[in-house]
């Protein structure tokens, strides 16, 4: 499924999708309760890490594509950490 199938498929269960967000935009839905949640494999995670670290300070989640189809699916969303992607740990 691509981006775009996701974002009919998120729009077509009362989601909404946005290709871009600001600090002030983050705030406002967060105190409203919202849920911002980044569709993304682990790749694009790894490849913007200072931003993905601001974003996790912002409340941002960042979940692989499978979270929103499964959640769907389930009718229910499912747990955020099992789909949860982020930057691999390098070990030295």
């Amino acid at each position: 499924m691509d981006n775009q199938e996701l974002r009919m498929l998120i729009s077509l269960c009362g989601g909404h999708t946005c290709s871009s967000l600001r600090t002030d935009q983050v705030t406002r839905w967060t105190a409203q309760g919202k849920m911002i949640v980044v569709l993304c494999e682990q790749s694009y995670v790894q490849e913007r890490q200072e931003k993905y670290w601001k974003c996790v300070e912002l409340g941002i989640r960042f979940c692989s594509p499978e979270f929103i189809i499964e959640s769907i699916a389930q009718y229910q969303v499912q747990d955020y950490a099992t789909y949860e992607e982020g930057p691999q740990q390098d070990d030295e």
